[in-house]
């Protein structure tokens, strides 16, 4: 990498931009349409791209490492072809609730890239994924970058995390610098928690309950939720069960009471109260009429608390309580 360089094309400005929002790891494949922007890669210090040999790797790379870090992972894929050929990995940071930015070169007709006629255009470049991203543009022009760029990192933070695709001209990206210096957003996010009155009704009908018990299953994919977790099952003294989806629950604690079944209704014993983190049941399923239930959920229709995702959401239909917040250790 070169320490100091001029910056000669847009795609170096881009580029620059990402190590400002501090980004240290771009996962991509090669490919005609991004050379501009892979060129920009190789003179910036710090800035370390991670090969692959097909988009559903490089995306599925991003996936993880933005599940390790709890950060938004970077991938780079190649036009339409390059797009359709992640959309399997796309799906799966879809229900992982990865946070994730996606950028995708895009040819525009009649700028054909090195010469080449048979250049992958598509004018429906974001209908492929729309489904399984939070937001997704086509970005047009260099001076509506920084706020592409400012939205997309935004918004893969805000709960239930998520994806944010951008398509980038590579005809834009090879336009000579003149001069555009793009911004970066320092984001504070307030988060959401329940109001009082609901807590102390969550609190009363804890202490009212003769046999509580707490499912949890996607909390775990935010690293720090887990001690929240186990502070709150601790205090109150409860037990807890898990789906692994994501290490939502410490095994060695002496409040995990064990796992339950991804796909079937969990044996509820004597039972009397349920809290639900996340905790999602397919449809046509439904827990006994008897047990009270206190569901928590990042999203009302709770679509990625169920095995397998879907569009219909969990049916999760008649409980006493509803939440719709933020799960992590601010609970405390």
């Amino acid at each position: 990498m070169v320490e100091d360089y001029e910056i000669k094309t847009l795609a170096q400005v881009l580029i620059k931009s990402l190590k400002l929002y501090g980004n240290n790891f771009i996962f991509g494949t090669t490919g005609a349409g991004m050379a501009e922007i892979q060129d920009a890669i190789s003179v910036e210090k710090g800035l370390k791209w991670i090969q692959a040999l097909h988009e559903f790797t490089a995306v599925s790379s991003a996936e993880g490492y933005a599940l390790a870090k709890n950060k938004t992972g970077i991938a780079l894929v190649d036009r339409i072809v390059g797009t359709q050929n992640s959309i399997g990995a796309l799906y799966s940071s879809y229900l992982n609730m990865a946070p994730l930015l996606v950028l995708a070169s895009r040819d525009i007709p009649g700028t054909h890239l090195l010469n080449d006629p048979t250049s992958h255009y598509s004018s429906k470049h974001l209908q492929v994924i729309e489904p399984w991203v939070k937001w997704s543009n086509n970005s047009q022009s260099e001076e509506m970058m920084e706020e592409d760029l400012s939205k997309a990192f935004f918004i893969t933070q805000l709960e239930p995390k998520g994806i944010s695709f951008l398509t980038l001209r590579h005809d834009l990206m090879q336009k000579t610098y003149d001069g555009l210096e793009l911004k970066t957003k320092k984001f504070y996010y307030n988060k959401r928690l329940p109001d009082m009155d609901t807590v102390r009704k969550i609190g009363d009908k804890i202490l009212a309950s003769e046999h509580p018990e707490i499912f949890v299953s996607h909390g775990g994919r935010n690293m720090e939720y887990v001690k929240t977790m186990v502070d709150f099952a601790s205090h109150f003294g409860i037990g807890v069960k898990e789906r692994r989806y994501f290490m939502s629950f410490p095994l060695h604690n002496e409040m995990h009471l064990g796992f339950v079944p991804r796909m079937y209704i969990p044996e509820t014993g004597n039972d009397d109260l349920l809290l639900l983190f996340e905790f999602g049941i397919l449809p046509g399923n439904a827990f006994p009429i008897d047990i009270d239930i206190i569901d928590f959920s990042t999203e009302f229709v709770r679509r990625r608390d169920i095995y397998s995702g879907g569009d219909y959401g969990s049916s999760n239909l008649f409980n006493s309580i509803d939440i719709e917040c933020d799960l992590g250790p601010h609970w405390n």
